[in-house]
């Protein structure tokens, strides 16, 4: 690999002259400082054209990198293609420093020279950085932390390294690991650039402070100091949308896409906006842009997949996940294309992807696996085989960071299998285990205090339900006011959630006291669960598994047509409305029961072999499997007197 020196003066020269044996859309694309073994300070950039191949003399399109010798002199090093351009003097750093970008052929319609400026002590770690950033971006997350955990081992001063290994793990469900890694980077940026600082403050502020107003603050003042930043218009768009403040969100990443129209990630981000706006139309013309810029990007099929999910178009859903699958097999949807089946009501298909995803899934994830497995299991009435399944999951893992979530995941399951079965006792013992691990472990990046009011409110909800089923209606009733004491510290995505928490929880107590009418009143103004169900969460968005306290309380007040429409209601998959709540068997089996009632014998008949259908596995003890086949042993009985005679 050659190597010329050349003055500040004579470097736009070259730097014309390369780029012009590169392509007319050659750019320098990446910039950091570096320090050679005698500890000598540089600085590296890379440049690259648009589009593959070689450009007319035969110098390969995608940049080299390179190590030079440069002795005790203190240098600028930039690094284009085949040839490295060595700048002498603070006269090379200013001209790759320039905010303005630098026109190298004269021609004001050609890309600009962009220049990035990372901190960071390695050329090796830098190189780790670059693919796991690329990694991260395409949606390949174990992928992507194998090299960010590579990139700070090679320099553990590495700030950008650690904040992107934050954001990876975060993503991947390990919430102790996550703030330790979020501290080492906020930590290691006081040494870097300013530029740098503030980026990481912002994060850094968002997601484990949970402060988005200062977060927005910090975003604001990169994009005063450094307007030609599209990434900074990116992050505050984000901070926007995950505060619900939807039209700023689209202002500012509208802003990042005049500086780059072909950003794929920020035509994604504006996409999900839309489709949190329930404006489908506009998320689907994002996402077909984006597909357009990176056809052979997973990522896009899958979010194109997730509008078709929210839209309730399930068969066009599995078509862009599969597609996804073809472009990267390892893109973990198995989860979702399984929680697909199961809406569908097609149970063993369902159990066959989750087995995929056990199969292909890293240990952290894996464990998710089986807990979705164990949903199920219990969801079709096998429920030996699920709580087996559970509590080996809380006692065989080993001491971890991974095991405890995954410990604490299994007891919530378990919480709400032995709330179902009537024992109560050991409901409260897993729903405390699960509650003790949540607040150790911190998910979602919010502080401490946060959390544990967070927290506090699901766990309030879940023993409140426990109190109703065993007559305790005042402690339910306490816990019902606490959840609205906690109402102005909840994580503003789950807000809705806790609000229908809190009226379903009262809805309970009221038919519990025989405030029938009040019961009915709450419970046809339930809040909606609608919007993005986020990934790893399809357990959660069916809690509580029975949904039908209002065809209970009409059952109870006497008004049986009523309690059927609403139990036909609930065993119907309504791409209109905003849930995508699995559909529960036991409510065939309930609403066979009121046909039978009416006397409306081929309806009940219907519905009693569908519950027994889906529930072919079942424990063939449990009470509505032998009541259901004694149910239409009569019935059937009953149709062929009528028949005889």
């Amino acid at each position: 690999m050659g190597s010329k020196t050349f003055r500040a003066s004579k470097a736009k020269q070259v730097l014309s002259q390369i780029c012009r044996e590169l392509g007319p859309d050659a750019t320098i694309i990446s910039h950091r400082k570096i320090r050679d073994s005698q500890g000598n300070f540089l600085v590296e950039a890379t440049a690259s054209p648009r589009t593959e191949g070689a450009g007319p003399s035969g110098i390969p399109r995608v940049a080299e990198k390179t190590r030079t010798s440069l002795g005790s002199k203190k240098l600028f090093v930039l690094a284009l293609a085949s040839v490295t351009l060595i700048i002498a003097g603070t006269a090379g750093w200013q001209l790759l420093s320039r905010k303005t970008p630098i026109n190298l052929e004269g021609n004001s319609d050609r890309a600009p020279m962009r220049i990035a400026d990372v901190t960071t002590n390695s050329w090796d770690a830098y190189n780790s950085y670059l693919k796991g950033k690329e990694r991260y971006d395409a949606a390949r997350l174990e992928d992507a932390r194998e090299f960010f955990e590579k990139a700070v081992e090679l320099d553990p001063g590495f700030p950008l390294g650690h904040l992107y290994l934050a954001l990876t793990i975060m993503r991947t469900d390990d919430g102790a690991k996550t703030r330790e890694v979020f501290e080492k980077a906020k930590s290691l940026s006081v040494r870097s650039s300013e530029k740098e600082r503030l980026f990481i403050d912002a994060v850094y502020t968002r997601l484990i402070e949970n402060d988005y107003e200062r977060s927005s603050r910090l975003l604001t003042k990169l994009i005063r100091d450094y307007p030609e930043e599209k990434d900074h218009y990116f992050q505050l768009g984000v901070v926007y949308s995950m505060a619900g403040l939807f039209y700023q969100a689209i202002d500012e990443f509208n802003k990042a896409l005049e500086l780059d129209p072909q950003d794929a990630k920020t035509l994604n981000a504006l996409g999900l906006t839309y489709l949190s706006m329930k404006n489908r139309g506009k998320a689907i013309e994002c996402f077909k842009k984006q597909l357009s810029i990176s056809p052979r990007n997973a990522e896009t099929f899958q979010t194109l997949a997730s509008t078709s999910f929210e839209m309730g178009e399930l068969d066009e859903a599995l078509s862009n996940y599969e597609k996804a699958l073809e472009i990267d097999p390892e893109f973990l949807v198995y989860g979702r294309v399984s929680y697909i089946y199961a809406l569908k009501e097609h149970y063993t298909e369902a159990l066959r992807w989750i087995d995929r995803y056990i199969a292909t899934a890293p240990p952290l994830r894996n464990i998710w696996g089986y807990q979705v497995k164990s949903f199920y299991c219990y969801w079709t009435g096998q429920w030996n085989r699920s709580t087996s399944m559970l509590v080996s999951l809380t006692e065989d893992l080993k001491d971890t960071v991974e095991s405890r979530k995954g410990r604490g995941d299994a007891s919530w399951m378990l919480g709400w299998i032995f709330l179902d079965r009537g024992e109560f006792e050991l409901s409260r013992k897993y729903f405390a285990s699960w509650f003790n691990t949540a607040l150790e472990l911190f998910p979602w990046g919010v502080t401490a205090e946060a959390s544990k009011k967070h927290f506090a409110a699901w766990y309030d909800f879940y023993l409140g339900l426990v109190d109703v089923k065993q007559g305790e209606i005042g402690s339910a009733r306490s816990r019902l006011v606490e959840i609205g004491s906690l109402m102005p510290y909840l994580i503003p995505r789950f807000k809705n959630m806790i609000l229908f928490y809190y009226d379903f929880l009262q809805a309970e107590i009221f038919l519990a006291e025989g405030s029938i009418e009040k019961a009915i009143a709450i419970s046809q103004n339930l809040t909606p669960l609608g919007g993005i169900i986020y990934p790893d969460m399809e357990v959660l968005h069916n809690v509580p598994f029975f949904k039908d306290v209002l065809a209970r309380a009409y059952r109870q007040n006497g008004e049986i047509d009523k309690a059927i429409a609403e139990y036909e209601r609930l065993i119907v998959l309504d791409p209109q409305r905003e849930e995508r709540y699995l559909i529960h068997p036991v409510n065939y089996y309930r609403l066979a029961e009121l046909y039978e009632q009416k006397g409306m014998m081929s309806e009940a008949a219907a519905h009693f072999e569908r519950f027994l259908n889906l529930w072919h596995d079942a424990d063939p003890d449990l009470p509505e499997i032998i009541e259901a086949k004694k149910r239409l042993s009569r019935i059937s009985a009953i149709s062929r007197r009528g028949t005889s005679s």
